[in-house]
């Protein structure tokens, strides 16, 4: 199942007997470099190849990259024998210097500065291609600097991980590697966590710590005369009747407590902006939503039909006695390569809900089912109806169940007549076919009605592998109504063949309180409130625009083209300028 490498040199393979080394494992860890270590002994053919830091070392299970590093250590037994403990490719980042600098720009330009500088300071094996960036910031432009001598993975850490977060991944493709900066991952393992089955701990935590009901938001560092930094920061006091903070009186009345964090925004210059990030960021910091942290073991290692969990893969969680059925993200692995029963997997995550079906994740996918139409998938595969009679809709293929086996067909619109495909054994194969199952149901307690109707598709030949999900719910309480639209879209094609699969997943709502009403999308940052006086447009729970009594007020505002003014327009000319008329 798993082989090791050194610098290209097969290391360990369970098929030669030869080529044996002891006691290897290895941790990985999402924004964390990773380690691995093994044993090896003098009967070993490699055993004087290795070297620290030179050595590169790659471990595989099956056809899957796993871990690729270097050698770090290396310490002698009374045996002679070597222990080699060896550190992940991103700590390859601590080998190069980021000199005092001033930066402006977007964040993806950031990291190519960051790794750009660092490959011109490494040698090849230790460089890096940038790959995807989808971390973005609200200004579209980032500020960032440094006067001290700083290596570049510290330099991530403190200037983008800690402030914007996301995840920095190493990606393997074609013999390159590409790192990458993400907002989120977007992988779903076919294999999942339940309870009595393979989860083995779980922990829940809400944390008071975390909790503040007042915020200081300090800015940019104010510059002298001569344009050089002071140990002045920007702060919201002038935009802000005098005060340089905020609070939020319900946290305060509800927590019985006032508490202030500092948060600290270096690439914030105007005082307006900063107070428009201070009020989002208040948003978060007033309640401590439950985050939850799980233990599992691994099933693959018993069963070779079922693919081995991967770091930066979502994984789905059922445990009925603890309310739970979500998805949470794989954050960190330990594995022991020579004792599978011990391989763990730590998931992570904000807990949604904990009621059994509040929140599920819902979606449409192209598909084919019994008497209705698909559509042809990505990949361009063709979709069909599958039916024993000739659908109405000629426009798609029919896969014609009254034969046995089943035939395709498509209609030819010079004969009029549904003629069979050529192949059609190798056609019918490479058709993932589904099976629909739909529900509706009412949920009541003391609190609240539930009502949800769901359109399912499973894999006909893995009843478990949900394709995709499509559902309305309405809630009600004594507070509010809710309606809630949710979607969950997986690849077919990884799917059916029981690999990560690509998902996508959308959850929007229309939401009833106290005569409002909220149009929203969950992982949005922007929503819309609509009330009988007031239109708001509110960003991270911060109002950033409204219209009122015919009047529209926006904290900051951009014209991609024109601005016009009763009879007066700011118009921009061909030459690049900016005219100012008077409309006739």
């Amino acid at each position: 199942m798993y082989k090791i490498y050194a610098d290209g040199n097969l290391l360990y393979d369970d098929q030669i007997e030869n080529l044996k080394v002891f006691a290897p494992k290895l941790t990985l860890e999402l924004n964390k470099t990773g380690d691995f270590s093994l044993t090896i002994h003098t009967n070993h053919p490699y055993y004087g190849t290795i070297q620290k830091l030179k050595t590169i070392v790659t471990v595989y299970q099956d056809d899957y990259l796993i871990f690729r590093g270097r050698v770090l250590n290396i310490e002698e037994g009374f045996y002679n024998q070597r222990s080699v403990k060896c550190e992940g490719e991103l700590a390859f980042l601590l080998d190069s210097i980021i000199r005092p600098y001033e930066f402006t720009g977007s964040v993806e330009e950031y990291m190519k500065f960051l790794i750009d500088n660092h490959n011109s300071q490494v040698l090849e094996p230790q460089q890096f291609v940038l790959g995807n960036v989808t971390v973005t910031d609200p200004n579209n432009t980032i500020v960032r600097s440094n006067i001290d001598y700083v290596n570049t993975w510290d330099e991530i850490n403190k200037k983008l991980i800690e402030v914007l977060g996301g995840f920095i991944s190493v990606r393997h493709e074609n013999g390159v590697n590409y790192i990458d900066y993400l907002e989120d991952f977007n992988l779903l393992s076919p294999q999942k966590v339940e309870f009595a089955k393979n989860l083995l701990d779980l922990k829940m935590h809400k944390k008071g710590e975390e909790i503040y009901t007042g915020i200081i938001p300090l800015g940019a560092k104010v510059k002298d005369a001569e344009g050089n930094d002071t140990d002045e920061r920007l702060t919201i006091a002038t935009v802000n009747n005098g005060l340089d903070y905020l609070v939020d009186e319900e946290a305060i009345a509800l927590h019985n407590t006032r508490n202030f964090k500092i948060q600290i925004w270096d690439d914030v210059t105007l005082a307006s902006n900063l107070l428009t990030k201070g009020r989002a960021a208040l948003g978060t910091l007033k309640e401590s939503k439950p985050t939850i942290e799980l233990t599992a073991a691994d099933m693959a290692t018993a069963n070779k039909d079922i693919t081995s969990f991967h770091l930066g893969t979502y994984v789905q969680v059922i445990s009925n006695p603890h309310g739970i059925d979500q998805t949470f993200l794989i954050y960190k692995l330990s594995i022991d390569l020579f004792n599978p029963a011990a391989n763990k997997l730590t998931l992570g995550g904000t807990v949604e809900s904990f009621t059994s079906q509040t929140d599920k994740v819902l979606g449409s996918i192209p598909s084919i089912k019994d008497g209705e139409k698909g559509e042809k998938g990505d990949d361009g595969k063709d979709a069909a109806i599958q039916s024993p009679t000739a659908p109405d809709d000629t426009s798609f293929m029919w896969l014609d169940t009254s034969i046995e086996p089943p035939v395709l067909k498509r209609y030819n619109p010079n004969t009029q007549v549904w003629e069979i495909i050529n192949d059609t054994t190798s056609l019918y194969e490479s058709i993932v076919i589904l099976e629909e199952h739909t529900y509706s149901e009412i949920a009541r307690t003391e609190e609240s009605i539930l009502t949800t109707v769901a359109e399912q598709y499973y894999l006909a030949e893995d009843a478990e592998k949900l394709a995709s999900n499509m559902s309305t719910q309405i809630e009600q309480t004594a507070s509010d109504f809710t309606i809630r639209f949710d979607q969950f879209n997986a690849d077919l094609e990884s799917l059916s063949n029981g690999t990560d699969a690509e998902f996508e997943q959308i959850r929007k709502y229309i939401r009833f309180v106290d005569g409002k009403i909220l149009l929203g999308e969950v992982g949005n940052e922007l929503e819309l409130q609509i009330a009988n006086d007031r239109i708001s447009f509110q960003q991270n729970g911060a109002e950033v625009a409204y219209f009122s009594n015919n009047k529209l007020y926006v904290v900051d505002g951009e014209f991609t083209n024109s601005l016009r003014l009763g009879n007066f327009a700011f118009l921009p000319r061909a030459n690049g300028n900016l005219s100012f008329k008077k409309n006739s």
